[in-house]
């Protein structure tokens, strides 16, 4: 009577891997027999004869059933429950460090294809930026908005949208603490507008609404501070109403309950009681009093953008901002920040 014995030989089988050989020194649960990868089409991996891998075991890719290899995650071979394995610890690519498929939502930031993974503001469903002000689409709602969400955010022009409008401002971050938008821009002689209320689509002077970035207060929950051609004042504003910025109003007091100045941007605020006025229609953009106080008079700490006789509305000349008595100027710029934000 003839015996057949099936001989079981155990062996190890690179980084420490048990194998299981049957009696022809083939690993048990492989498929196909083979001579080179080209024999195993579906996977491309011939090892010792056998197309691999070829599980017979369990679904979950576990110990398996009758013999064959356990899932090992991070050895570089595909293997029955992972969804990838390219055999190394970086966790940004593709594929993760635990053999799952990268995908926006897994809370890592896939290298090259998502911007962020994040259930935040700043952060859209399919992991791209949102509110970085880089298009339409992802307009912030003001510069402090923007830079809220984006502290790394540099000096530029940028897509807000703080009312019904999208607009594209020039935003500063680097001046105090930064955040500020660009409200306004006049050149010398140019007919002003309601700053406050109305915008400004010149080729060179532009003005958004002032009044879409405050929430509250009349105004007065924002703070401004003023470029004159090309040159940063240090003079900052707060608590100013909304009526500071209209054209041509009638030559009468209108915030009684005066502001908030700081000389510098080291130097704290400070309020100043002066009743804000305008001496006649010619005085425009008015953070001012007709008195010289040092306060808020229209020749020291104060601002005053006037016409001229008969030209009511045309911007001609600067007073305050610690330094301008009468001064022509070539260009001015307003910028407002959100406070509380």
């Amino acid at each position: 009577m003839r015996v057949s014995i099936a001989l079981v030989l155990l062996g190890v089988f690179g980084c420490g891997e048990t194998l299981v050989l049957d009696a022809q020194g083939l690993k048990t649960g492989y498929g196909p027999r083979c001579t080179s990868a080209a024999d195993c089409p579906s996977t491309g991996l011939c090892r010792m004869g056998r197309c691999a891998p070829h599980w017979e075991g369990k679904e979950d890719g576990g110990t398996t059933v009758g013999g064959g290899l356990d899932a090992s995650c991070g050895n570089g071979i595909l293997e029955r429950g992972e969804a990838c394995d390219d055999g190394n610890q970086v966790q940004e690519d593709a594929c993760l460090t635990d053999c799952t498929l990268a995908r926006c939502g897994d809370g890592v930031v896939q290298a090259g294809e998502e911007d962020c993974d994040e259930a935040s503001e700043r952060c859209s469903p399919d992991c791209q930026f949102a509110h970085d002000g880089r298009s339409i689409e992802r307009a912030a709602r003001s510069c402090q908005h923007l830079l809220s969400l984006h502290p790394e955010t540099p000096t530029g022009q940028y897509w807000i949208q703080p009312g019904d409008l999208p607009w594209r401002v020039v935003c500063e971050m680097d001046f105090d603490g930064g955040g500020w938008t660009r409200v306004a821009r006049v050149n010398y002689d140019d007919p002003l507008w309601d700053a406050w209320s109305d915008a400004n689509e010149g080729s060179d002077s532009f003005g958004l609404p002032i009044s879409s970035l405050s929430e509250c207060c009349d105004g007065e929950d924002l703070t401004f501070h003023f470029v004159v051609d090309g040159e940063r004042m240090p003079t900052r504003f707060r608590d100013v109403m909304g009526l500071a910025f209209q054209t041509s109003a009638p030559a009468e007091n209108f915030d009684p309950d005066g502001v908030m100045i700081s000389p510098g941007v080291d130097e704290p605020y400070s309020h100043c009681p002066a009743t804000l006025t305008r001496q006649n229609t010619w005085w425009n953009w008015s953070i001012s009093q007709s008195r010289f106080d040092g306060c808020s008079g229209y020749q020291a700490d104060g601002f005053l953008l006037v016409g001229a006789s008969g030209r009511d509305e045309q911007a001609t000349k600067i007073f305050g901002l610690g330094r301008f008595t009468g001064d022509t100027f070539s260009s001015i710029e307003v910028f407002a920040r959100e406070e509380g934000q």
